[in-house]
C-alpha cells in the first residue's frame, strides 16, 4: 500500500506489507514483522537502529514513527508500545495486542533518535496500551520533559479508570502526571469518524491532564 493512515484511536499507521516504503516527509519506513490480515494492519518502524537486549530502563515496542503530524499538535516522535488487553473491534494495529511480539528496545536509544531531531515539538506515546508498559513510559515522558518537549499519550483507558486504578498498577500515577494531553478510551467501530482531531471514535476525549488532576475531573484539552 505505502501510504499514510489513520488507526482506531487516531494516530498514524505506515500500511504496507512488509516492504519498505516512503513517507509522505520523504523518509524511509521499514516494518519489523509482515501480515496477512485483511484489515490493513500496520506496527509501522522506522529503522533507528534501537538496541535489543537492552541494559537499563527498556520498553517493548511494535514500532516509531520519526516524525509524524497526526499524532498530535506540531511534529512528533510516536512510538507505537506492544501488547494490550483492549482488542477494541476495528483495531488497525491488532499485531501490538500480543505482550511477546515486537521488540525489546533501550529506552536510551529511544531518547536517542529524539535528541537527533530539533525540530520536534513532542512525542507521542501510542499502541498497543502504554500503560501496560507504564513504569518504562513515565520514565521516558519524564526524560523527554527534561529536553522541554511535551508528551501526548493514548489509552484505551479512560481517565477516570486509570485515577481508580492508580494505587493497584505500579507507574499509572507517574505516567499520567508525565503526560501532557491523554486521548483516553478505547475505539468504538461505531462511533469511528474521520473529521475528529487526533482520535478515531467519538467517545475518545482530548484532556488536559495537569488541569484533570488539578480538578479532580477530565478537563477537555484546547488545540
Amino acid at each position: 500500500m505505502g501510504g499514510m493512515a489513520v488507526q482506531g484511536d487516531g494516530s498514524s499507521v505506515i500500511q504496507g506489507d512488509g516492504s519498505s516504503v516512503i513517507q509522505g516527509n520523504g523518509s524511509s519506513v521499514s516494518f519489523l514483522y509482515k501480515t496477512s490480515d485483511t484489515r490493513e494492519p500496520s506496527p509501522c518502524i522506522t529503522r533507528t537502529n534501537l538496541e535489543e537486549v537492552p541494559d537499563g530502563v527498556s520498553l517493548r515496542i511494535a514500532g516509531v514513527i520519526g516524525e509524524s503530524i497526526v499524532d498530535g499538535p506540531g511534529i512528533r516522535f510516536t512510538i507505537f508500545t506492544q501488547g494490550c488487553k483492549h482488542h477494541c473491534p476495528g483495531c488497525h494495529n491488532p499485531q501490538t495486542h500480543d505482550f511477546n511480539g515486537g521488540k525489546l528496545v533501550s529506552m536510551e536509544s529511544v531518547l536517542e533518535q529524539v535528541r537527533k531531531n530539533p525540530l520536534l515539538d513532542g512525542i507521542t506515546i501510542s499502541g498497543g496500551e502504554p500503560f501496560e508498559q507504564a513504569e518504562a513510559c513515565s520514565e521516558l515522558a519524564k526524560s523527554v520533559h527534561a529536553m522541554k518537549l511535551n508528551v501526548m499519550t493514548y489509552s484505551g483507558y479512560t481517565f477516570e479508570e486509570l485515577i481508580a486504578g492508580e494505587a493497584d498498577r505500579p507507574g499509572w500515577k507517574e505516567l499520567l502526571e508525565e503526560t501532557d494531553i491523554l486521548v483516553d478510551g478505547r475505539f468504538e467501530l461505531a462511533r469511528k469518524s474521520l473529521l475528529l482531531k487526533f482520535r478515531g471514535s467519538g467517545n475518545q476525549r482530548l484532556l488536559d491532564v495537569k488541569k484533570s488532576l488539578i480538578r479532580g475531573m477530565a478537563v477537555e484539552a484546547n488545540l
